[in-house]
């Protein structure tokens, strides 16, 4: 747990060094130690300071997330199941909204993989879907070399587990990273009106040629409100998404 959390803040904060990732580490497994039945963010916090009582940047990390109560606390009653629950988890107006996004979608990858493989049907092949993670405004994680790499390796581990991934961004020119390649991830695309600078996307999603994508391009920014294109049956077809 220590390694997995440390990880976590390594690779989304940028400002985080070797001493105070060994810090947040020995404060980990310090506070477990100490709090029972399993530590919170005050209880690590707490350890931290011992270690390092001078503020730093890891300090300024875990402020908001103990002085404005992002978690539970370990006294305070939490979900015994969530497979069974459809939450909305709002980040906009929170600080460190993408290390908390991350906290959640790692612990999320986790539960799904100590459930194992998710059954699924002999004769389609299809698999039981557990779990449906949507990620609004995923432009701010793909930007980031670190950040997608973690959300890649997320998306990759939990298929067999029944966890399924939705990217909503605001043009498919977003999923086009020189570091990465979101595009092979991309099992279901659907495009609503965009302007995207590019037909790459149209043209490999859709198995289309390097001139019919780019008459698609023109398509995709004529679109109206809750409509869209999709494959379907291997063709692309235009659909009314909204009624």
């Amino acid at each position: 747990v220590a390694e997995r959390l440390v990880q976590i803040v390594r690779d989304v904060e940028a400002n985080i060094g070797k001493v105070q990732e060994n810090n947040l580490y020995q404060a980990i497994l310090s506070a477990y130690q100490t709090a029972s039945p399993y530590p919170d963010f005050r209880d690590i916090r707490a350890e931290l300071d011992l270690l390092s009582p001078r503020p730093d940047s890891l300090t300024s990390v875990l402020r908001p997330l103990v002085d404005q109560h992002y978690f539970a606390f370990s006294n305070e009653p939490i979900y015994q199941q969530w497979t069974n629950k459809t939450l909305v988890v709002d980040i906009h107006d929170i600080e460190r909204k993408d290390l908390v996004c991350f906290f959640v979608l790692r612990q999320v990858f986790e539960e799904l993989k100590r459930l194992g493989p998710a059954p699924f049907d002999e004769t389609t092949k299809a698999r039981q879907l557990r779990i449906v993670v949507v990620l609004d405004e995923a432009h701010n994680f793909l930007e980031s070399k670190k950040r997608s790499g973690i959300l890649a390796k997320m998306i990759r581990e939990v298929r067999s587990s029944g966890g399924a991934v939705v990217l909503a961004s605001q043009s498919p020119d977003d999923y086009d990273k020189a570091d990465f390649n979101f595009l092979e991830l991309v099992e279901y695309p659907i495009v609503l009106k965009s302007n995207p600078s590019s037909p790459k996307f149209l043209e490999q999603k859709f198995s289309l040629s390097p001139k019919a994508a780019k008459e698609l391009l023109l398509e995709v920014g004529k679109l109206g409100r809750g409509e869209g294109f999709v494959m379907e049956a291997g063709k692309v077809k235009g659909v009314k998404l909204t009624s």
